[in-house]
């Protein structure tokens, strides 16, 4: 029986496609491949599920990962990629049938209406989880201990895939403790583009809390063990799942490449 929970399924990589690059290399079609049937697949990406990845590498990445399999399988395969600066967009060509593939925020997918066309089936696993937790941290000699001292005081947040979710979050935090919004709340909220900085300021005293995945905390607790010990956990956020690959229902050239794009990314971690 076919397992359609999320849960279930997984592609083991990160930021998108990007690391497809080693799983890959460009192969020479020969004379006979020239004369295969040919295909496109449009694929379509949110900004936000590859935000701080280059663009043009992750589409290129998989480009040539979806080239050598689809010669593999009998066909010539054009890629025709789409970034959307937001899910409005991406989600009014996936309803005029556009779209084949789309890679998505969880949180830009809830605010989508697109479940008679496109069927979410993949999610990414990094190191055997499909969950991320979001961390607000604070120095440990810092004096603050509860989220309300932290009232017009910066906070530096952590941007990369999941995001959005991160923000959803502090947002629900805030006003789970009748604190007001986040823009009232803090006197700025400044973004931070790699975890060292979201994470150094506050270990060196510069600056008095960020909001980081535990993954981009655990990384930098194992560079500098210092890190580890003297930052200290103010809030934890629930368990969340951060990307979603969807597959239209239909559309496709013929259903053979449906299939074996199912098959291809069920496949990917081996």
């Amino acid at each position: 029986m076919k397992d359609t929970s999320l849960l279930h399924r997984g592609w083991a990589m990160t930021a998108g496609f990007a690391l497809l690059c080693l799983l890959v290399a460009p192969l020479r079609m020969s004379a006979q491949e020239a004369g295969l049937p040919r295909l496109t697949l449009h694929i379509g990406f949110t900004r936000s599920s590859i935000r701080n990845v280059n663009v043009n590498d992750a589409t290129a990445a998989f480009r040539i990962f979806a080239q050598t399999v689809a010669r593999q399988r009998g066909y010539q395969l054009d890629t025709d990629a789409q970034l959307f600066e937001d899910s409005a967009a991406c989600e009014a060509e996936i309803k005029k049938g556009a779209i084949n593939m789309a890679i998505l925020d969880t949180w830009d997918y809830l605010g989508m209406d697109m479940q008679p066309v496109m069927e979410p089936l993949f999610v990414p696993s990094e190191e055997g989880k499909v969950f991320r937790n979001y961390l607000l941290l604070t120095h440990r000699g810092s004096g603050l201990t509860v989220l309300a001292d932290l009232r017009d005081k910066d906070l530096l947040v952590l941007e990369g895939r999941g995001g959005n979710l991160s923000r959803a979050w502090l947002a629900s935090l805030l006003q789970a403790n009748h604190l007001g919004a986040e823009e009232t709340f803090f006197r700025k909220l400044q973004p931070a583009a790699k975890p060292a900085a979201a994470v150094l300021p506050v270990f060196f005293g510069t600056k008095p809390a960020c909001l980081v995945d535990r993954a981009a905390f655990q990384i930098m607790s194992e560079l500098n063990p210092q890190v580890g010990s003297n930052l200290v956990i103010m809030a934890v956020s629930e368990p969340y799942l951060v990307d979603i690959a969807c597959l239209s229902r239909s559309g496709w050239p013929f259903e053979k490449a449906r299939q074996d794009t199912l098959q291809v990314i069920a496949e990917l971690h081996l």
